[in-house]
């Protein structure tokens, strides 16, 4: 394990992993957090470093019983990401807080918009047709969880559920419904895809949500691999070889975006999640920079190298104002690194730092340190 000096004030951590080519890596993740407050007549953010940073988080928390409630924050300890996770932790709230039966609220990053369909309590109402979705109680909010949204198990002693979603609620198989005719009514979800919206009980719709998502959904959990006898008796428990990078990115399938750019601003767009009196129209904006946060790595051999750190998850905790952005690299074990230092450069330094690089390339008396998507500039 190679020394980690930390320059900066976020929290950092190194440590070792090893993918499904049995190939080790030295990981380095770091956490950058961010407090807003939000104009309530214009909707626009001030965004600030926080003044107590968020620590890394070691193991994934649920909102209550890990089998019964969804994943409010997931361990920083991974090796790779292929995309960045967008996850929102939120409360949706009626337009202009008055109770409504259903509603809409939506997260934007640049051009791409996720929108969610939200209604007060329904049920599934069996008819001579078949079946129909009642009207919904009007509501004045609701946390946007996967407990709420299709899925779940409507057998007393199924201790699987809905895969692509055992937590839900509104998912009745065929076979139960049959079993059960007699009843008329039957609980149904209340979060949807408004474009997809189910149309049966025993559809099979995938959940919908802005937070992370449990790994033991379907939809995630089918990256993990074949962990048959073979692999138990062979490989355990290390990855299977048919494991996939896929599995560590936990936000919703639609809301794992490509990596972000370096050192560009991104306006993520919220609406409908904060109360009426706090943003015009229930919607605020907030510009989010990827970080100039990069390591400088020295090798057994004497080696030096910069290498910057992707931008791979965004959480945003609107409750409590604050956003948490998770950096990450990794160096193949056989670089032999033997010392890492983690750099931040500020957005207002970025010219300097520039400049003093080329002025020390250009004299050869020292070196600056600056990552390859700054050096690309000198």
């Amino acid at each position: 394990m190679f020394e980690l000096q930390n320059f900066t004030c976020f929290h950092t951590q190194q440590f070792k992993n090893i993918d499904q080519t049995d190939r080790a890596y030295d990981v380095v993740v770091a956490k950058v957090s961010y407090e807003f407050e939000i104009d309530p007549e214009t909707g626009k953010t001030e965004l600030a470093f926080a003044r107590k940073q968020t620590p890394l988080t070691f193991a994934d928390t649920y909102y209550g019983d890990p089998s019964q409630t969804s994943t409010q924050f997931e361990s920083d300890f991974s090796l790779y990401k292929p995309k960045t996770d967008l996850v929102v932790n939120a409360t949706a709230y009626a337009p202009d807080d008055v109770p409504s039966r259903q509603f809409t609220v939506s997260v934007s990053i640049g051009d791409y918009q996720k929108s969610l369909a939200l209604t007060g309590e329904r049920y599934w109402v069996r008819e001579a047709a078949g079946w129909s979705l009642s009207e919904p109680d009007p509501i004045l909010s609701l946390p946007i969880r996967y407990e709420f949204a299709f899925g779940g198990s409507a057998v007393e002693d199924d201790h699987t559920g809905y895969q692509q979603n055992a937590i839900g609620i509104g998912y009745y198989p065929k076979a139960e419904l049959k079993k059960n005719g007699f009843k008329r009514t039957l609980k149904a979800h209340q979060i949807y895809d408004p474009a997809h919206p189910v149309r049966d009980p025993s559809d099979k719709a995938a959940p919908e949500g802005f937070g992370f998502m449990p790994r033991y959904f379907a939809l995630r959990a089918k990256h993990t691999g074949t962990a048959d006898a073979q692999w138990i008796a062979n490989r355990a428990p290390l990855l299977p070889e048919d494991f996939s990078m896929a599995y560590w990115n936990g936000a919703h399938p639609s809301l794992q975006l490509p990596h972000l750019k370096p050192n560009h601003i991104y306006e993520l767009t919220f609406t409908g999640m904060v109360h009426s009196f706090q943003a015009p129209n229930q919607r605020f904006t907030v510009d989010l920079p990827v970080e100039t946060v990069f390591v400088h790595a020295h090798t057994a051999t004497n080696s030096s190298l910069c290498k910057d750190m992707v931008l791979d998850t965004i959480l945003v905790n609107v409750e409590q104002r604050r956003i948490d952005c998770s950096y990450r690299t990794s160096f193949p074990e056989e670089l032999e690194i033997a010392a890492c230092q983690l750099r931040f450069i500020a957005r207002h330094e970025r010219a300097d730092q520039i400049a003093a690089a080329q002025a020390c390339r250009d004299s050869q008396d020292e070196f600056i340190p600056i990552p390859p998507s700054l050096a690309a500039h000198v």
